[in-house]
């Protein structure tokens, strides 16, 4: 655990998990076999797993995340669902609600869904 990491009393963080220095973590989040960066905030009742996420990373309430790389500076909207192998490249913002696809990687500056609520590819920015 880093310094100055805030924690809510509920929040849950297993042994094999590192969390970087100023980072701040909800209320009923739970996160298991995951790396956190520095100065980061994950926001309440989060389930993340065997993911790595880089600094300066904002992810909001609800998020579900699974095998999934997240790059600097990235935001995650509440509610946001990310499947296994998802790879979310430097400062892409991901809209509230999206669900992105297994296997995803995203590298653009928004994201936006389909009219099933699932975004599965990207248009890389030049």
């Amino acid at each position: 655990m880093g310094m100055e990491v805030k924690r809510h009393l509920s929040t849950q963080i297993s042994d094999s998990c590192v969390v970087g220095n100023f980072t701040k973590l909800g209320a009923n989040t739970t996160l298991k076999t995951t790396v956190v960066g520095k100065n980061c905030t994950i926001g309440n009742n989060c389930k993340i797993e065997n993911c790595i996420i880089w600094d300066n990373v904002q992810i909001g309430d609800g998020v579900s995340m699974l095998n999934c790389l997240i790059c600097n500076g990235v935001v995650i909207g509440d509610s946001a669902k990310l499947l296994s192998g998802a790879m979310i490249d430097k400062d892409v913002h991901v809209r509230p609600g999206v669900t992105i696809a297994e296997g995803t990687v995203a590298s653009c500056l928004a994201i936006t869904t389909s009219s099933q609520g699932v975004v599965s590819f990207y248009l890389k920015k030049d």
